[in-house]
Order: C-alpha cells, then structure tokens, then sequence
C-alpha cells in the first residue's frame, strides 16, 4: 500500500512507533529525493519539536534530486521545505533506514505531496490514519442532514443528529486510545496523546493517559511537551489558588484579576475575529443582566491584536463590563499562564481567589456560577 502523507500544523500532530532501543542494525539514515518538474533550489529538513520546529540540515536540488545524510537518535518528525514553496506542508517520520522522497511539480506551478517510503513508521502511521480518516469521514456524512435540520428548525431531527455525531467521535477517540494503549512502549503513545488530548481534557484525564506510557518514552519531545501541559492543567484546575496577573483596560489602566477577591468572578478569554465567541456572547450577556445585582462580576481577556476592532466587537455586543488586553494575539499573557490554546475559554473564581471550575460553557457554566452566588 502507498504511504499516505502527513498534513499537519502544530496543533495537527502524527504518530511514530518504534522503541529507538532495537534500531541497532543500521547507522544512520538516508533520504534521496526527487521532484518532478522542479530542477534546482533550496531544500530545507527541520525538525518537528512539540512547539516548535529546528532547522536540521540543507541541501539543493540538482536537476531534480537531493540527497540527505545523517544519524538520529531516536525517530523524529521531520518537515522538508523547498525555497519558494510555502504549500503543501510536508511531514513526515524519518528513521534510521534507507528512505525516498518522491513529489511533483505541475504544470499549474503546485507542488504535490509526496510519497514516501523506507520508513516503518509512516507505513504504520498510514495505517492509523486511514483507519482515522475512515471514522472521522462517517462522522462528517451527518453534517449535511444536520445544516438542513437547522435550516428547517426540526429539533426532532436536530437531537437525533447530535447522537449519531457524538457517538461517532466516541468511536473516533476510542480507536485513538485504543492505539495508545497498545504502543505505550513507542513514541506512538506520547505523540498521539499530544495529537489528540493535550487540550480540551482534565488534569485528571491527562494524567491517566499519560500514566500509561513506559518510562522509556520520558525524553522525546511531545512527552515533554505533555509534562509541561500537566504542570500547567495542575496549577490552575478547580481547587487552586487562581494565577493573578497585570492588564490594561482600553482606557491604558491597570487591572488585576486578584482586585475582584470578594467577588464571584467569570473570567472570559475571547476575540473579535472569533466567531465561537460572538456566537456565545449574547449568553453571557443575558446571564450577566440576570446574574450581576446577585454579585457576579465579569473579566473579558481580549486575544485581539486590534484595538479598534476589540473596542468596536465590546459596543457592537454589549459587553458591559470590565476588559482587558495587551493586544498580543496568541501571545496574550495572560492565555500563556493559563494554558489557553482555544478560545472560547472560561474561569470561575470564588470570592476566596480560588478556581472553581475551568472550561465550562453553557447551562454548566451558569449552573456553577448560580451555586456560587447561592452559598456566598
């Protein structure tokens, strides 16, 4: 079978499944390329680290070939580039074997992904994603039946949908756990749990899966990756003392999240150009109409990048009250000491400045800040 190709970004992660312990036989590895249509350039292999990815070596294209040469520690997730080409991204696993490289260049200038072959790994790696894409395709055949049950208000239909969805991401997460299970003596197992669970999961959650990985795996990236994540899901999960931190409001002014002590307060991470978060505002502000004489307080993080558009989504939804940003995007600091990878994002913190709950939405969001206000 033709190995199928790794598309991915940093929050699209693979696999890779060989113990670096019984790869003895051969030293080193050898990658020989070639691309179609394309005879000269620059050829860049980087490594792909669990938050970044490490420039590893380079080489040029000669009428269509290269070759790359070198040893590895253990197997590693590898991005090729070729210079003036930013699409397709190309991932994939190279170990110490004997591996090609085969992509095209077509007559419309797009580089095609490659095939690849030589690698244990990504055969099984294909394996796995076919079987992946597999589930994850019956799942998405719903969305259709679902978009015109919407359209034609049929809740009926509409609960039906949502069952059959769930139960397919059920079958879709137990697969992946299956495999994890299976492979905890392989990379697979701390790469796919970074793939898959590294956000979204509690502590707890993270912490069994993690548990299940032999202690062999403890210095490949992505389980450092996971270490760090649980550090961070530990410091800030229901029960803990809450993270204070330092922002501006629009008018330039200092707040700080430890000056609401006293008060229930809901901290909300969200972004204009976020449309999750503008479909979920309207929520929060009937709730904070209803919940607000009764003592709830609201802290909007704002992962903007944009101070007129910020200001502008803050008049165009009514949000009345206080915000804060430092206008860094992603990089908003308070999102980095909490760990926020995906907006919309929660807190509730008691009046003591104790977490009580991180990530809820909806009916359950209200429901823990209502008990709050009841017993305070």
């Amino acid at each position: 079978m033709k190995n199928s190709f790794l598309i991915i970004s940093l929050f699209l992660l693979g696999f890779a499944c060989s113990n670096p312990k019984q790869e003895g036989t051969i030293q080193g590895f050898t990658l020989q390329g070639t691309v179609e249509g394309l005879d000269s350039g620059q050829v860049t292999l980087y490594k792909v680290q669990h938050d970044k990815t490490v420039p590893f070596d380079s080489t040029q294209l000669h009428q269509g070939s290269f070759t790359f040469k070198g040893t590895l520690e253990h197997p590693e997730l590898v991005r090729i580039k070729f210079k003036g080409f930013k699409y397709p991204y190309m991932y994939f696993f190279m170990e110490n074997q004997e591996m090609k490289f085969s992509s095209l260049l077509d007559s419309t200038g797009r580089l095609h992904l490659p095939e690849i072959s030589g690698s244990a790994l990504q055969d099984q790696y294909s394996q796995y994603n076919d079987s992946l894409y597999t589930l994850r395709k019956a799942g998405r055949s719903y969305y259709g039946e679902y978009r015109k049950a919407q359209e034609d208000k049929d809740q009926e239909k509409i609960n039906e949908l949502n069952a059959l969805m769930e139960k397919a991401e059920q079958k879709q997460n137990a697969f992946i756990r299956e495999t994890i299970a299976q492979h905890r003596k392989t990379i697979l197992a701390p790469y796919l749990i970074y793939n898959n669970f590294s956000y979204g999961v509690s502590y707890e959650e993270l912490k069994q899966l993690t548990e299940q990985v032999d202690n062999s795996m403890a210095n490949y990236t992505f389980m450092q990756g996971l270490n760090k994540r649980l550090e961070v899901l530990n410091a800030t999960k229901a029960g803990e003392k809450a993270l204070d931190f330092t922002m501006n409001d629009p008018e330039g002014n200092p707040v700080s999240l430890s000056s609401f002590k006293g008060k229930v307060l809901l901290v909300d991470f969200w972004a204009s150009w976020c449309g999750p978060c503008r479909k979920e505002n309207p929520n929060i502000v009937k709730m904070y109409h209803e919940l607000h004489p009764k003592g709830l307080e609201i802290l909007g993080v704002s992962f903007d990048k944009d101070k007129a558009k910020w200001l502008k989504a803050i008049e165009d939804d009514e949000l009345n009250w206080t915000h804060v940003s430092d206008l860094k995007y992603w990089e908003n600091a308070a999102g980095k000491l909490y760990g926020i990878k995906a907006i919309p994002h929660t807190l509730v913190i008691d009046p003591n400045g104790i977490i009580a709950a991180n990530g809820l939405h909806g009916e359950e969001l209200r429901s823990k800040i209502e008990e709050l206000l009841e017993s305070n």
